[in-house]
């Protein structure tokens, strides 16, 4: 509470010890007069004000709180927004000059007819091409940041990540909490090192989130870790059962008022 107001808790604890100070006076000397009467009206009038003035002071320091939190969260988000932005922009500056050194390559091997190595250099630049197009845009800033990045990080570690994405904007995905909880599960699955599907969908207002882990029969402990993690924050409805084939988990998470950080 600024100091400028601090003037209405001290009035109001003056009004209350004037207006102890004039019962205990009538109950010791026995004098109740019209003036003490009126006297105590305004006081138990004038505090009750004073009561309603320190609860909209303190609602409007808690609400200048919460939007003060709100901007820190925004500038976090835009400063994570630009060094995603920045990460692109050096990779595509890379990959530009890969393109001319390819074009130049294959320029002098088709002064040397040599077909193999020219398919064998497209097929490195199709690669490169690849990686710099797993650029998530669902119109949830951070959210894409984050998938975009561990996106590349799977074609860095050539972990195959088959994912697939269907929402609409909301705060809940770009929220801090909810992003950090997806950060360790998608980690999970790129440390996991297998043919991975990961599909996110909103239904009905619920987030479904299906893995499917091919070919694997064992259980994971960090990604496990992870689901129970997201399970518990969100309370999650959970299931994990094993095919013939994988491993599977799916997750159900409602997102019915949470828009709000």
């Amino acid at each position: 509470m600024k100091l400028k107001e601090w003037w209405i808790i001290i009035a109001t604890e003056f009004s209350m010890i004037i207006t102890i100070g004039l019962c205990l006076y009538s109950l010791n000397f026995g004098k109740i007069n019209q003036m003490i009467i009126k006297s105590l009206l305004f006081l138990c009038v004038f505090s009750n004000i004073l009561f309603y003035l320190v609860i909209l002071v303190c609602n409007k320091n808690y609400n200048e709180k919460i939007q003060n939190a709100k901007k820190l969260q925004e500038y976090a988000f835009k400063k994570q927004k630009y060094k995603t932005i920045e990460h692109i922009k050096k990779e595509t500056d890379i990959l530009n000059h890969r393109m001319f050194y390819i074009l130049w390559q294959i320029e002098w091997l088709l002064e040397k007819k040599d077909l193999s190595k020219i398919k064998e250099t497209i097929e490195k630049y199709k690669s490169l091409l690849n990686k710099n197009q797993y650029v998530i845009n669902s119109g949830n800033d951070i959210f894409d940041c984050l998938v975009s990045l561990k996106l590349s990080k799977c074609f860095d570690n050539n972990t195959d990540l088959k994912l697939s994405i269907a929402i609409e904007k909301n705060e809940f995905y770009d929220n801090l909490e909810f992003i950090d909880c997806l950060n360790t599960l998608i980690d999970a699955i790129i440390l996991n090192n297998e043919d991975t599907d990961l599909s996110m969908l909103e239904i009905n207002s619920f987030l479904v989130i299906n893995i499917c882990i091919k070919g694997n029969k064992d259980k994971n402990i960090k990604l496990n870790t992870a689901v129970d993690s997201l399970s518990k924050k969100y309370n999650t409805k959970t299931n994990i059962y094993f095919d013939d084939n994988s491993y599977n988990i799916r997750l159900s998470i409602s997102i019915t008022n949470r828009g709000e950080f």
